[in-house]
């Protein structure tokens, strides 16, 4: 204590009920707890971020990793729990997932996302499969009453072998011949049965986008599953064989979507990624469950002080004139009570219908936005977990696909060898995808096909628009809509899967990108 305070106060009797609390003052500021609050920052910016799934915790995430306290996200999460889709449980000693499975190290959100892992600790965790594993060569469909393998070796390119009824390379060679269509967008079975004919369109394609999105390939985008490149190809040069073959004498790329990205450079040098491209991993999981992920991202925020509002669902959003904030109006369903939330800007990380439904409710009218964001449609998935004792499948694959023409398989999507990929002791665990059978006829397929029987855990879980559907034009309705944002000048930003893809890497670098992109004046990286 200071020596000539204390003689002030002798002195001074008259003021003696102002010493406590100078002492009191003394005391903390010794402690350094005055010095923290004076030094600490007031935001400058609140985000409110709807949607507490995957790509709503990376962008709270990473905007608090660019601007610390200068921006404060603030998560909206109408469930009541965080992760979305991306759900893991135990059972019976056995972990199973309900949404996502694994993730593949592909591209720049690929390499992104291990980035992030590692980032926040979970590199250690880490379960992978290489490239030369067994689930990662071969994958069946179930075509004709039986399991077909497809043909994933060079040399098969050849010879005509199942399910094809011609060489793969005369294939190729008519497709040189084939004029091209001047479309901006075609279905993926229509452009690839143009291009390649219908029986690779019919056993390849068909499966594949009912396994990848549980959708129509009659009706899906091209540019879903392919990007803007093959359909690019055909467009400009009339052969996309021809054109591929030309660009790769010349060395040319198809544009990079991510060429632009802030620091792209930076994109894939952890040394987790680094570990995956040198050893050529196929797809990677996590020990405790791909829930693991959200739930550690969801911890790292709370110790930045970052808000979530679980079982908090957005009502309406207030625009004001000037667009330069915005008040988010949301339900806390615990307390049944309403509460607002005034904001510079504002995230949707939702579906797009939710999202609409919002907007419906907003002011001022933006019946524009909504109708356009209705045109986005989703899937149901029912997602059936089957655990079988003892290691009784005899099959060393991915697993199955079934094409939309195997009428007696009707509803039934494909089925996942989950323990080809990662045993779980002795015992096998199969994922079943399927729409609108129950129960009984999955367990019917599964033992005519597989000759499995009797399982000894059997969880059945209805995932209702769970997997948003790209249809043709798809790009281009989101190219709009974003367009139809910025000229209402609206501060409302669009990721997750409704947008730019369904992947679990594609969530987490819209909200990465979100972060880069924040249209915030007077705001400094922290």
């Amino acid at each position: 204590m200071n020596i000539g305070y204390e003689s002030f106060k002798r002195k001074n009797v008259k003021l003696k009920k102002y010493y406590l609390l100078i002492d009191v003052c003394n005391i903390l500021c010794s402690h350094k707890i005055i010095m923290a609050c004076v030094t600490t920052q007031v935001p400058r910016h609140t985000v409110a971020i709807l949607g507490g799934g995957i790509a709503g915790l990376s962008a709270a995430y990473y905007i608090n990793r660019k601007y610390g306290p200068s921006v404060r996200p603030v998560i909206f999460e109408a469930s009541g729990r965080s992760g979305g889709w991306v759900q893991s449980f135990k059972n019976d000693n056995s972990l199973f997932e309900v949404g996502p499975r694994t993730i593949r190290p592909a591209g720049v959100p690929g390499m992104s996302t291990l980035d992030l892992i590692e980032e926040i600790g979970l590199d250690g965790n880490i379960n992978y499969v290489p490239a030369d594993h067994p689930s990662a060569k071969t994958r069946f469909i179930h075509l004709n009453g039986r399991l077909v393998r497809l043909p994933m070796e060079l040399a098969t390119l050849w010879k005509t072998v199942e399910p094809f009824d011609r060489p793969v390379s005369q294939t190729l060679l008519k497709e040189i011949f084939i004029p091209r269509k001047k479309v901006e967008d075609d279905s993926l079975h229509g452009f690839v049965s143009r291009r390649f004919g219908q029986r690779i369109a019919d056993t390849v394609i068909d499966p594949l986008v009912r396994g990848v999105c549980a959708g129509d390939a009659r009706k899906i985008s091209a540019k879903f599953i392919f990007g803007p490149g093959p359909l690019g190809i055909e467009q400009k040069y009339g052969s996309v064989v021809l054109g591929g073959t030309l660009m790769t004498i010349l060395r040319r790329q198809h544009p990079d979507p991510h060429e632009n990205f802030p620091n792209l450079k930076e994109i894939g040098t952890s040394t987790l990624a680094t570990t995956a491209r040198s050893e050529g991993w196929s797809v990677w999981t996590l020990e405790a469950g791909l829930e693991s992920f959200p739930v550690k991202l969801k911890e790292k925020l709370t110790e930045a002080g970052v808000a979530i509002h679980e079982n908090s669902s957005v009502k309406s959003i207030i625009f004001d004139e000037g667009r330069q904030s915005s008040e988010v109006e949301y339900l806390d369903s615990k307390t049944n009570t309403l509460n607002k939330l005034e904001c510079s800007h504002v995230i949707s990380a939702i579906p797009s219908l939710n999202l609409a439904s919002i907007l419906e409710n907003s002011k001022p009218n933006l019946s524009s936005i909504s109708r356009n964001l209705r045109t986005i449609g989703s899937a149901d998935v029912t997602v059936t977990n089957l655990k079988y004792p003892g290691n009784v499948l005899e099959l060393q694959a991915f697993g199955f696909l079934v094409p939309s023409i195997e009428k007696e398989l009707e509803g039934l999507l494909g089925v996942v060898f989950n323990t080809c990929s990662f045993p779980q002791g002795e015992d096998t665990i199969l994922t079943v995808m399927s729409q609108g059978i129950d129960i009984d006829t999955i367990d019917k397929h599964i033992r005519n096909i597989l000759g499995l029987k009797d399982p000894s855990v059997v969880d059945v879980r209805l995932l209702s628009n769970c997997i948003p559907q790209y249809t043709v034009g798809h790009y281009e309705r989101v190219e709009n809509l974003r367009k139809l944002i910025q000229e209402s000048k609206l501060p409302l930003t669009l990721i997750g899967a409704s947008y730019d893809g369904v992947s679990v890497n594609d969530c987490v670098f819209s909200g990465r990108k979100a972060s880069e992109y924040l249209p915030l004046d007077s705001i400094r990286s922290g």
